[in-house]
């Protein structure tokens, strides 16, 4: 199972882990792990991403890690790239056989 949400540059595939198929907890375990890797400088630092994106990812990452300095010294994480839109909704299947994930603010 691919899922993917148009804020972030990567998928976030979904593997079963038991014999019948994806569980709810497989897609909630995969979408937080991956979600806490922490990002290379190549994907902060680029051409395609743009000074005001780029601005809205430190801020999230700002509000995420205030007062929890070692939080701070892990860096942004792919977390952040959602902005202000990290509470997860749900997830709609779309026509080519993806997931888009769908967040909102608090």
């Amino acid at each position: 199972m691919r899922l993917f949400h148009p804020l972030l540059p990567w998928y976030i595939d979904v593997f079963k882990s038991v014999d019948n198929g994806v569980t709810v907890q497989d897609v909630i375990m995969h979408v937080y792990f991956q979600l806490q890797t922490q990002i290379n400088a190549r994907h902060y630092f680029n051409e395609e991403l743009r000074s005001g994106t780029r601005e809205r990812i430190t801020e999230a990452y700002t509000q995420r890690t205030q007062g929890q300095d070692q939080e701070k010294m892990k860096g942004i994480k792919k977390v952040d790239y959602l902005e202000e839109k990290n509470i997860f909704v749900g997830l709609v299947r779309t026509r080519n056989g993806l997931w888009e994930m769908k967040t909102r603010s608090v």
